[in-house]
């Protein structure tokens, strides 16, 4: 069975959603932006310039920064294997420009 970009795209997705290692190091990713940045005082826009800078506290950090990860792989493995992969959905499932 031929796999089209949108089933390979969900397939991926679906394998980096299932791993428990991604998840278990968003939560280290948590911990450590409020043990070493916002328990001393620090922003996380002063500490974190960039496309996750306005976020609130270090979940919304952590998630924005798996989301903008989860681009930059689609965006890779497109441009390498010019799958025609929607990256805009496959960064945080929603068709919101957040991956042009």
């Amino acid at each position: 069975m031929a796999r089209t970009a949108t089933t390979l795209g969900g397939s991926i997705a679906s394998f980096i959603d299932a791993s428990p290692s991604v998840a278990a190091r968003g939560q280290k990713l948590v911990s450590n932006v409020q043990a070493a940045c916002l328990a001393k005082g620090a922003t996380i826009a002063a500490s974190f310039p960039g496309a996750c800078s306005a976020s609130a506290d270090a979940p919304s950090f952590a998630s924005c920064v798996v989301a903008r990860s989860r681009c930059r792989l689609c965006q890779s493995l497109d441009g390498a294997q010019g799958l025609g992969i929607g990256c805009d959905l496959f960064d945080d499932g929603t068709a919101n420009t957040s991956c042009p």
